[in-house]
């Protein structure tokens, strides 16, 4: 099992030693972990999708998967930046 995946010590600074609030994010990432994996396992098989098209030689079919890929990052890049302009008032 991995050893200090968490620092406690950098947690606790980044949220200004506010221990309610650090619990509140721990506790929205648990919850938002299970989900988020799984985008993380699809975007890992997406990006090994790329490589074979790209090692085998099937330029039409990168292409494709490609401009998904790009789609879909431009969509949450969109939404990242629309939260954080909600989360400044």
């Amino acid at each position: 099992m991995a050893k200090g995946l968490i620092d406690f010590g950098e947690l606790l600074a980044r949220t200004e030693k506010d221990r309610e609030l650090m619990r509140d994010l721990l506790s929205i990432f648990k919850e938002e972990f299970p989900r988020r994996h799984q985008a993380l396992r699809e975007a890992a098989q997406a990006a090994a999708q790329l490589e074979r098209l790209g090692r085998n030689k099937e330029p039409e079919k990168f292409r494709e998967c490609f401009a998904l890929f790009e789609s879909i990052a431009k969509e949450l890049f969109r939404q990242i930046e629309a939260t954080m302009g909600e989360a400044s008032g």
